[in-house]
């Protein structure tokens, strides 16, 4: 028996639209057909409610498990036909959104006609609505794109941020995720057993007889004894067996060569000489996480002209923590945004020209100006961690207009 979980958007523009989430029973979990599909883990999330409607708020969202014991609330982009639910505890629920063919109506119309649309994107540029970034239209409505050795009609149908084709009617390349390299880690396990054996020799004792004969004349006594030792002989075998565990670690490669660095600043720019732009600058950072969540947090002020940013990532192996990190979804879905503007504020702005790759990129011209209380503007994004894990962060970082004492970039992970 499914449950219907109902959610109502009240939009500005477009009035009403109604979500459909159906839940499984408890006792399931998803498992998606890759990894990469992984859009969250949102810890301390108090109902299965709570969950869907995060689902329901990210563009990308289709499926999602959470569990009420740990009160994790994990988000997926493939729709639950896609994967597999398995049997775990009675804690756990799986709840996938109702896609029909009603949702899509909007599909090709004019960019202005799905603004705030749940399932389609408003591209101003090319003044069209389309399927969200990981789909395609099969005629009826936008589905997951596709993995390797899966049927194809063309490059559409497959991953193609995944350097994958459609070659035959078959998706072929890199299945799994960009620019993967596999690192091996070796664990050595000692045993040691020790074997204690005891042979006893029997012991063995005859007491001594004595007779005695007496007669009137003479006496005589004769006696005789015999004894023998016990002898106990104890062996002791010590047997050490080594054995070695290979685990092989698929982790996706930066855009750039990395550098080790430690909880805090990361970067931080003031007052740059020259702008680079058009050209972006790339970062790439490995850091090990010491608690269960941090925060990536970039900060900006700039007079005259703004900062731009693009292909936001962190990588745990091959699994993506941060949400939306090339903005695509043509907002800040996914992000937190803090700060005083004296005027202007950062934002998700559309232009292929001016993005590192995709159609969408960030855009800060946050500003000040004598007098005002106006300090810069921040977006910042959570996720989880596990302690101990290395974790890989990158993103493309330039400037547009400058140069002026204000201009301050400082990005930051705690």
């Amino acid at each position: 028996m499914k449950l219907l979980i109902f959610i109502q958007l009240i939009l500005t523009t477009y009035a009403f639209v109604p979500d459909y989430f159906s839940i499984t029973k408890p006792g399931n979990q998803f498992q998606p057909a890759n990894i990469i599909e992984l859009l969250a883990i949102n810890p301390n999330i108090r109902t299965l409610i709570r969950c869907a409607i995060l689902c329901d708020r990210n563009i990308q969202c289709r499926t999602f498990d959470y569990d009420s014991v740990s009160k994790q609330c994990r988000l997926f982009e493939g729709s639950i036909d896609t994967g597999v639910l398995l049997s775990v505890s009675s804690a756990s629920a799986v709840g996938s959104i109702k896609i029909d063919e009603s949702l899509y109506d909007l599909y090709n119309a004019s960019s202005d006609a799905c603004v705030n649309n749940r399932f389609l994107v408003s591209d101003t540029l090319n003044n069209w609505c389309h399927c969200p970034i990981h789909t395609y239209w099969n005629e009826s409505i936008c589905v997951n794109q596709r993995y390797d050795g899966e049927v194809c009609a063309n490059d559409n149908w497959c991953r193609t941020d995944l350097n994958m084709t459609c070659v035959s009617s078959i998706c072929t390349g890199n299945g799994s995720s960009p620019l993967i390299s596999s690192t091996t880690v070796t664990t050595t396990i000692t045993k040691t057993t020790s074997t204690t054996s005891s042979s006893t020799s029997s012991s063995t004792s005859s007491s001594s007889t004595t007779t005695t004969s007496t007669s009137s004349s003479s006496s005589s006594t004769s006696s005789s004894s015999s004894t023998s030792s016990s002898t106990t002989t104890t062996t002791t075998t010590t047997t050490t067996s080594t054995s070695s565990t290979t685990t092989a670690m698929s982790t996706v490669a930066p855009p750039c060569p990395p550098q080790p660095v430690s909880n805090g600043t990361l970067l931080y720019l003031m007052n740059p000489t020259s702008s680079i732009y058009p050209n972006y600058t790339c970062y790439a950072y490995t850091w090990t996480a010491t608690a269960l969540s941090a925060t990536l947090s970039f900060f900006f002020r700039h007079d005259p002209g703004g900062w731009m940013i693009d292909d936001v990532s962190v990588y745990y192996g091959t699994t993506q923590k941060i949400i939306n990190g090339g903005f695509e979804t043509g907002n800040l879905t996914g992000w937190t945004h803090s700060g005083n503007c004296a005027i202007n504020y950062g934002q998700a702005y559309l232009g292929s020209s001016y993005a590192k790759s995709g159609s969408w990129y960030y855009y800060d011209p946050c500003s000040t100006y004598s007098g005002s209380n106006s300090s810069g503007d921040t977006i910042s994004q959570t996720f989880s961690t596990i302690a101990g894990g290395t974790y890989t962060i990158s993103f493309w970082l330039t400037n547009y207009d400058c140069c002026n004492p204000t201009e301050i970039a400082n990005i930051t992970l705690i």
